[in-house]
């Protein structure tokens, strides 16, 4: 699964275009949104704005002060993962990889 959250304020227009091109891109995997926190806390340069999770790992953070990435660039990022993860599942599978 795939967890966008995104600052609705600034970045709900980022996330509905992102979430549409994963969407396309990975037919087989859900996106969901989830709105960000206020972070009153912290300085507005600091606090995350738009921030992409598969499975809990961390693929992007955009942070205040930062400009937004391309889809086409947070999608080489997570093709860019999968094929990390494959690797890793083939080389546990043949007796590569692990602690052994």
């Amino acid at each position: 699964m795939i967890t966008i959250e995104y600052d609705s304020d600034k970045h709900l227009d980022d996330f509905i275009q992102c979430a549409d091109s994963l969407e396309l891109a990975f037919p087989q995997c859900i996106v969901e949104g989830n709105e960000k926190e206020k972070e009153e806390d912290r300085d507005a340069d600091e606090k995350i704005a738009f921030k992409i999770t598969i499975n809990e790992i961390v693929l992007y953070e955009k942070k205040g002060g930062e400009k937004m990435k391309r889809n086409e660039e947070i999608i080489a990022l997570l093709e860019d993962a999968v094929s990390e993860a494959e690797k890793a599942m083939k080389e546990s599978r043949d007796g590569r990889g692990g602690c052994g």
